[in-house]
């Protein structure tokens, strides 16, 4: 599934380093679990296998919320979509699980509704082959809803969230994106440092991004590639914490979460 920005693929490895930040602290029970950022649940996914915790997930994107709802209760997403449905739904004011499904998964680089990509291609053993972007990424969609059935889905702002004592994996649209430009891509990245530094103080606060302000310490990265324009970028995806919680572990736990 391509989102810009999701996790998909290093969604398990970012999971394994927020269980064990988790275990490291030895708590009764197992804390709340909270994405603000939930987008195609990269993450998420790997979480809601568990069960034995609840698990909310937020994004200010009301159409992607109304998607995940939507296929709890059994929608399945679209197979195909031809531009001019592209066009329309890009238009519509309406908020609508297709409108979130078809906004990303027929975008380039699976931006939100940034332009039109009707096929895909990828490679078999036989060669290329051109598959429909809605068909690809409706199989995707589908699997991903099978994993996240536990969830709680939950349109909203971060800024008007106050988490206490839980486990929260922030994805933010990052500060370099080359995107903000566009009217579905406004993010003011320095409030969003001020509200997580405050969380940090009685939750487990992990962050995505490629750099980070001083009081928060890098304790995990990994080179990924990124479509920019059609092309393939190598880019450090790291995970920050705050210092205070940074100074809390001991050496031997930061060794072993720079492995995952």
């Amino acid at each position: 599934m391509s989102y810009q920005g999701g996790k998909q693929k290093l969604g398990k490895r970012i999971y394994k380093v927020l269980d064990t930040l988790e275990e490291y602290f030895e708590y009764d029970e197992r804390l709340d679990y909270l994405e603000p950022f939930v987008g195609f649940c990269g993450v998420m996914k790997h979480f809601g296998q568990e069960g034995n915790r609840k698990m909310v997930g937020y994004d200010a994107n009301k159409d992607i919320i109304a998607m995940w709802n939507a296929t709890k209760r059994g929608w399945k997403p679209p197979e195909k979509c031809c531009k001019t449905k592209y066009e329309k739904l890009k238009r519509s004011k309406r908020v609508s699980a297709e409108r979130g499904f078809i906004g990303v998964a027929c975008s380039y680089s699976g931006i939100y509704f940034v332009g039109y990509r009707g096929t895909q291609t990828y490679r078999t053993r036989s060669g290329k082959k051109n598959v429909d972007s809605a068909e690809m990424n409706a199989r995707s969609v589908n699997k991903i809803a099978k994993m996240v059935k536990k969830v709680q889905f939950k349109s909203g702002d971060y800024v008007d969230l106050d988490p206490h004592n839980m486990l929260i994996y922030c994805d933010p649209p990052y500060a370099s994106n080359d995107y903000q430009q566009s009217e579905f891509f406004k993010f003011d990245s320095d409030e969003f440092w001020k509200t997580v530094r405050k969380w940090s103080e009685d939750n487990i606060v992990v962050i995505s991004e490629y750099k980070a302000p001083k009081d928060f310490k890098m304790i995990w990265q990994s080179k990924t590639n990124v479509m920019h324009h059609g092309k393939k970028n190598i880019k450090v995806e790291r995970l920050f914490i705050h210092e205070d919680l940074y100074d809390e572990l001991d050496i031997s736990i930061k060794k072993e979460i720079k492995q995952f």
